[in-house]
């Protein structure tokens, strides 16, 4: 018995887990079965023991669990390849000796598209190819759909989560900062504000929103963040604004372009 083709899948992973194989939408089964791909898609072709996928999915496994991993495995095979062979040993969802990895032949999924644009983007920025970077940055951000791995219960999630969070942060301020570069400062502010309300304790984008402010000659709105920033800092965390983005980078403006403090983007492994 032969295998049947079917259509390149597509994983979507900065949002809600989702998987497509051309306009067909593959059902992925319930959150545990959806954590399991989802540990073996951001392994990206590396290989999981299955005790490994059991702690990624359960901080307590039940006694099951074992099983319930291989159980897994055969469900999202059976989805993902639905014209696999059971005795065929290649294909999307791979046995290596005691584990599985994902082929990344014939699939792509949303984490590495966002790495690659990031990583090129961070490139053309520290070349001063401001143009191309926010390009490539607004490229990046469109890969997101929502909160990352949103619904998935498990460890490897809980931490995947709050590291993929991070850098999509990262890729906005960077993409802000960018349009800084461009001289885009009064469309800059108010995704400043937003993002300031969200992350009160984020020193880089009230920085950025005191540049933006003052090349808008709103001189005194940008050393009125200032202060609100010191404010929050002190009553929150007992610390003072990073040097040298005091006062003295709005009374004197020569020094905000020291506040401009490079970021690079680096990947993660694998």
């Amino acid at each position: 018995m032969s295998d049947v083709h079917i259509a390149p899948l597509t994983f979507a992973l900065l949002g809600t887990p989702r998987a497509r194989r051309g306009d067909e939408e593959v059902y992925l089964g319930p959150p545990q079965q959806q954590a399991v791909l989802a540990a073996l898609l951001l392994r990206r072709g590396q290989t999981m023991t299955v005790e490994e996928l059991v702690a990624a999915v359960w901080s307590d496994p039940p006694a099951g669990a074992v099983s319930g991993v291989r159980t897994y495995i055969s469900r999202l095979r059976s989805a993902l390849e639905p014209g696999r062979h059971r005795s065929r040993t290649t294909g999307l969802l791979r046995s290596v000796q005691s584990g599985y990895c994902v082929s990344r032949a014939g699939s792509v999924c949303d984490v590495e598209l966002f790495d690659r644009d990031l990583q090129a983007a961070e490139r053309y920025f520290a070349d001063g190819l401001f143009p191309d970077a926010r390009e490539l940055l607004g490229r990046a951000l469109g890969h997101w759909s929502g909160p990352p791995l949103a619904g998935l219960p498990g460890p490897l999630a809980h931490s995947e989560r709050g590291r993929l969070t991070e850098l999509h942060l990262l890729c906005q301020e960077r993409a802000l900062e960018t349009d800084l570069k461009l001289g885009g400062y009064q469309q800059a502010v108010p995704e400043l504000i937003r993002l300031i309300s969200e992350h009160p304790l984020r020193e880089r984008l009230r920085q950025l929103l005191m540049l933006a402010l003052y090349h808008c000659d709103r001189q005194a709105e940008a050393l009125a963040v200032y202060h609100d920033a010191r404010r929050v800092l002190v009553e929150e965390l007992g610390i003072e604004p990073t040097p040298p983005c005091g006062p003295s980078m709005v009374v004197s403006w020569p020094a905000i372009p020291a506040c401009s403090r490079p970021w690079t983007y680096r990947p993660p492994p694998g």
